[in-house]
């Protein structure tokens, strides 16, 4: 699909040219060049393009933040035999093509890692305690409502609504985030099993970013004669 990102990290990416030159980055391509390609990518869905400017920047801030925070966990302990996947997508009106110049945007984050990702840091038992996340500058943040039970998967905290209003010119921003960690279920049966509507059917959504970090095993506990295949992740 068109402005459809996809991205799978086998291995911790070198962030800049500089690092590339590092021999364990050999071959690989700078998490920049990812992240350019990935806002190229989102930048050519139509429904984004028309957003006004300010809340085009947060949806690839958003994407962004996704990318570098699972470049960290790549080839890390906390990729440690378990597959981690994150997407990020337009929903409601704007998805299904029934938005209205001033309707706020809907987004949907759901994934195994979005603690990494910053998103929610400040939320703690329903009340905004910690600092507001970096990729929230310039936009005043609430948490009017938990989101509806059919999205109560694992533990009851792990989903929530986040309300961004923009200071200055923009639209409201309504981001919607659902852990799949404790779940036990992948990001594509979450979307054709609990993303539905009451009639049991997938909601429209339209694909932004979808990321995958692959499980990492240490090359210690691989046996001998495919601990090559692994060299990359010591």
């Amino acid at each position: 699909m068109p402005g459809h990102f996809d991205y799978n990290f086998s291995a911790r990416l070198p962030r800049t040219a500089e690092e590339r030159e590092w021999d364990n980055f050999d071959g690989l391509p700078t998490l920049e060049s990812v992240i350019h390609d990935a806002t190229e990518a989102i930048s050519a869905v139509e429904q984004f393009r028309l957003l006004p400017g300010r809340n085009q920047d947060l949806i690839t801030s958003m994407a962004t933040q996704m990318l570098g925070s699972a470049n960290k966990i790549a080839g890390s302990d906390r990729a440690l035999y378990r597959r981690n996947e994150s997407g990020l997508y337009l929903i409601g009106s704007r998805a299904r093509g029934e938005a209205g110049p001033d309707s706020d945007v809907d987004v949907l984050s759901v994934g195994t890692f979005f603690r990494d990702q910053g998103f929610l840091g400040f939320y703690n038992g329903g009340e905004l305690g910690q600092p507001k996340p970096e990729v929230f500058d310039g936009f005043d943040i609430e948490v009017p409502e938990e989101l509806p039970n059919n999205y109560n998967i694992g533990l009851v905290d792990r989903k929530y609504l986040v309300r961004a209003t923009p200071q200055g010119e923009g639209l409201p921003v309504d981001l919607s985030v659902v852990d799949l960690t404790h779940a036990g279920i992948t990001l594509d049966k979450f979307k054709a099993e609990r993303d539905t509507g009451r009639d049991g059917e997938p909601l429209v959504r339209i694909p932004l970013l979808e990321v995958t970090v692959e499980e990492y095993v240490p090359v210690s506990l691989v046996p001998e004669w495919t601990a090559t295949i692994y060299d990359f992740r010591a």
